[in-house]
């Protein structure tokens, strides 16, 4: 075109181009003689604009093939593994092959024929540099376009001191990530930071500045200064009336500041001038030669440095066991003052101190009447079969020695007085058990007869709405079928262990609850073992009448020192210790598991048997197996090859007698089941205790609670859902449950005949046992949604004292039965904790029963299909063993 003109040019007069450089020279001198308007050219051209590249430019192709290959890390394999074709496909539309090869661990990218655009190899190259720098595809992907370029910013050798990089580096990315955002917004670049590199894409113009903040970053200048500048400038660039001027003004100029800090004053004489330069220092072959090492052979040095790790593993180990026994010795006591001395101080005590002594005196009195009364109280089972007079020899031979005759001549260690040696014993006393089956006052006869529940002088509150799914229950449950059903149920729980304990059933659960107090003895032992003064306390079901043979667990805590219980992680110790001690026990252990957990650390254990020890091999020389219903022997066998009449306790741990064989009853083989158990520390926030308490109570106001629960706890173990872990419910969560129906029952009914009183009525006494069960299927089975209601039971009678009688009379005054279930948004839920079932304790203000238990539908599903049961049941069959063992000839102790 330019030539062009210039022809024509050529063609003008000489007076018509003269005119035009006047004219031109007028307007720009000289340099304007030239400078002509250019018809192409304009102000409406983007000259940043850059075209796309397409096939028609270059339709032959390339004449040479080029290839870029790099390596990737080991973890980036399985992630390229998985989006290689897609990469593939992204370059296979601009004509380029790609190749992974995992062997090498290389990604190798080419031209092929098919190639049209001679710098997609340079595309190609950074992408897959991109990949291997843990860029996610998708985002590597967009390094194919025109407008997006990349860069990758070395930034491990900006500073020596690897503590100072990693600061630099934590500093770029900020905290959760935000600085990294802000310049990824500011920039409209893509930032990825990754081991010893920066990864960034965007326009040129936001990588320029997105290397300038990383590299004044490592050279100790934050980018919070960048990024201020950066907003600064894009609300500048809103403005149009600023685009010609200088933004300067505006923009905030950040000092380095030096602060001169005072160098300390030189102490003492400088060193004094040395004629000759000091003695060089040894080298590692010197020292080496003058201790005698660089003589010895190889297997010599690999002796001595195994015998150097072996002294020092000894020396940890050995501070570590000083360091958990020191958690356990007591405190210095002050030594025997002389006389004057002594007097002095007594001088010194005055009237104050002498009240404050004798308080201190009373308190310490009282509290060891009051242990000897629980001593008294907590017999053990083994105390209770082996009957009164047995029990008075067993304590007049231990309170004479032990062999039942009185050492003369030695001093025997009085009672009540700080004695220390050998006879001076630093153990606690045995942990305590539950109470035997029967009556408080230690008889041993069943709580008979069956009194009807008292009723609450408080009316329950009307139930919400949606929390009653039917006023009226079973539909199908008339009042003759209900009638006739009680009787029927209630005549065989009349024959369960808990009513008839002397019974053949009674006999194999005291057998079995011996067996289990024996358990607790032997981990106490254990414990005491690891922890001379800590001890093991019993809470849960076993200490009341309602625990059940293969339906429930254990509950054991442990009481250790303050030290320990102080801090988790010495808690956490402390268990895996009695871990390792209780796996030591393969013959009665079966597996030991400890859950970490940092709210309550516990250990979960489970038994082979009862008895702790694994049914004896099969003999070929064996008695008949006895009949069913006969008196089951404790460790097998005959009563007379044992030693031991008929119903008598177990023989302790340890193998059976050469003659013994395995008899009929509850076990694979023998009598005794395997046994869950979890054992907890004990804390102050720890509330046992103190539902043991109120369900014993409860079970001595309503004597039909225990067999109610005991025919529950074992329907559910058949259908596997005992325990919250399990999903199903827990057991305190039940028997809560249970006694919120009795009272309901016992409001409706108020005012109707209670008791006989003296003397026994079966026909009375079956049909309060068969309703109490009824009332709690229907109940839970039918009427009650609990979804959708909070079960809350009335307060029991009040225990003795002023702080008792008024915690009593404001827990009668406040509402009971079924309240509404507070939603998933109140406060009282999120108090009471979550869960779909909803059991206020009593026991403790705000705090959930039920918690845990998300598996409340099928649990009140299995309550419907258990009265459903009960009532198919033929007239002629057993009620409970239907709905508890599912055929005829198993055995279960309810």
């Amino acid at each position: 075109a330019q030539w062009k003109r210039m022809g024509a040019d050529e063609d003008r007069a000489p007076e018509d181009m003269a005119a035009d450089d006047g004219e031109e020279a007028s307007v720009g001198g000289k340099k304007g003689r030239y400078r002509r308007d250019k018809p192409w050219d304009h102000d409406g051209i983007d000259h940043w604009k850059v075209d796309s590249f397409t096939k028609d430019d270059n339709p032959d192709g390339l004449l040479e093939e080029s290839s870029f290959a790099t390596l990737f890390p080991k973890y980036r394999e399985k992630y390229l593994r998985e989006v290689w074709p897609s990469v593939t496909r992204a370059l296979k539309e601009y004509g380029i092959a790609c190749e992974l090869n995992l062997v090498e661990g290389s990604m190798t990218v080419r031209t092929t024929r098919k190639t049209f655009d001679p710098y997609i190899i340079i595309k190609s190259r950074d992408l897959i540099k991109l990949l291997s720098r843990s860029v996610p595809a998708p985002q590597a992907l967009k390094i194919l376009q025109d407008d997006v370029q990349c860069d990758v910013i070395k930034i491990g050798g900006m500073v020596r001191n690897k503590e100072r990089y990693v600061k630099r580096r934590q500093r770029l990315i900020g905290p959760n990530g935000s600085t990294l955002k802000a310049i990824e917004m500011l920039t409209n670049c893509y930032v990825l930071v990754q081991g010893n590199t920066v990864s960034c894409m965007g326009g040129w113009k936001g990588l320029k500045t997105v290397r300038k903040i990383i590299e004044d970053c490592m050279r100790n200048m934050h980018p919070i200064y960048h990024i201020k500048e950066l907003m600064i400038k894009r609300e500048l660039a809103k403005d149009p009336a600023l685009a010609d001027q200088s933004w300067d003004r505006f923009l905030p100029k950040f000092k380095k500041k030096n602060v001169q800090r005072k160098k300390p004053a030189k102490i003492g004489k400088g060193k004094k001038d040395q004629v000759f330069p000091p003695a060089p220092q040894p080298s590692k072959i010197d020292m080496q030669i003058e201790s005698g090492e660089y003589f010895l052979s190889q297997e010599a040095k690999r002796r001595r440095a195994a015998q150097e790790k072996l002294d020092k593993q000894k020396e940890a180990l050995s501070a570590s066991q000083k360091r958990r026994r020191d958690a356990f010795v007591a405190p210095k006591e002050d030594g025997p003052e002389d006389g004057d001395a002594a007097r002095k101080k007594k001088r010194e005590v005055g009237a104050d101190d002498v009240k404050a002594s004798v308080a201190k005196l009373k308190v310490k009195s009282a509290a060891k009447k009051e242990e000897e009364r629980n001593r008294k109280s907590s017999r053990n089972v083994q105390d209770y079969l082996l009957g009164a007079g047995k029990r008075e020899k067993k304590e007049k031979k231990e309170k004479d020695g032990g062999d039942g005759k009185v050492t003369r001549g030695v001093p025997q260690p009085q009672r009540g007085k700080n004695t220390k040696g050998a006879n001076a014993s630093t153990r606690p006393p045995p942990p305590p058990t539950s109470p035997p089956l029967g009556s408080p006052n230690g008889v041993g006869v069943p709580a008979r007869p069956f009194s009807a529940a008292p009723a609450p002088p408080r009316e329950p509150v009307a139930a919400p709405e949606g929390a009653i799914v039917s006023e009226v229950g079973c539909a199908e449950l008339t009042d003759e079928i209900r009638a006739k059903l009680a009787e029927r149920i209630g005549r065989e729980m009349l024959e369960t262990a808990r009513v008839q304990p002397f019974s053949v059933m009674g006999n194999v659960l005291r057998i079995e609850r011996r067996a289990v107090d024996m358990l607790i003895r032997t981990m106490n032992a254990i414990v005491q073992s690891l922890y001379p003064t800590a001890s093991v306390e019993v809470f849960g079901s076993f200490p009341t009448a309602s625990w059940v043979p293969g339906a429930s667990n254990l509950d054991i805590a442990l009481s250790l020192p303050e030290a320990v219980t102080s801090d988790p992680q010495k808690k956490l110790d402390a268990l895996n210790s009695l871990a390792v001690a209780l796996r030591a026990n393969p013959h009665w252990v079966n597996e030991v598991n400890v859950v970490p957990s940092p709210f309550r650390p516990l250990i979960l254990l489970t038994t082979h048997s009862a008895f702790f020890q694994p049914p004896p091999p099969p003999q070929a020389a064996q008695g008949p197996r006895p009949p069913p219903g006969a008196p089951p022997a404790a460790n097998g066998g005959s009563p007379a090859a044992n030693g031991d009449s008929p119903g008598a306790p177990p023989l302790p741990p340890g193998p059976p007698p050469p003659a013994a064989s395995v008899g009929f009853g509850l076990g694979n083989g023998g009598v005794g089941l395997p046994l869950e158990v979890a054992i907890s520390i004990k804390s102050k926030d720890h509330k046992g205790a103190a539902a043991m308490k109120f369900l014993r109570q409860a079970e001595t106001e309503y004597p039909a609670l225990a067999p109610v629960l005991a025919v529950q706890k074992a329907y559910l173990a058949k259908r596997g859902l005992r325990g919250v872990y399990k999903g199903g419910i827990g057991s305190y969560s039940l028997a809560l449950m249970a006694l919120h129906s009795m009272q309901q029952a016992a409001a409706r009914s108020a005012g109707a005949e209670g008791g006989l009183g003296a003397g026994y009525d079966d026909a009375k006494d079956a049909k309060i046992l068969g309703d109490s069960l009824l009332q709690f299927l229907e109940m839970y089975g039918h009427t009650v949604d609990l979804t959708k209601a909070s079960i809350k039971v009335h307060a029991l009678k009040p225990g003795k004292g002023k702080k008792a009688a008024e915690a009593h009379e404001a827990a009668r005054k406040a509402d009971w039965g079924v309240l509404p279930a507070p939603t998933s948004g109140d406060g009282p839920r999120a108090a009471m904790g979550g869960g779909m079932l909803q059991v206020q304790d009593p026991t403790q203000t705000g705090n959930n029963a039920g918690s845990g238990c998300f598996g409340v539908v099928g649990v009140q599903a299995a309550f419907k299909d258990q009265l459903k049961q009960l009532m198919a049941v033929p007239a002629d069959a057993s009620l409970l063993q239907h709905i508890l063992t599912g055929a005829p000839g198993k055995v279960c102790v309810v």
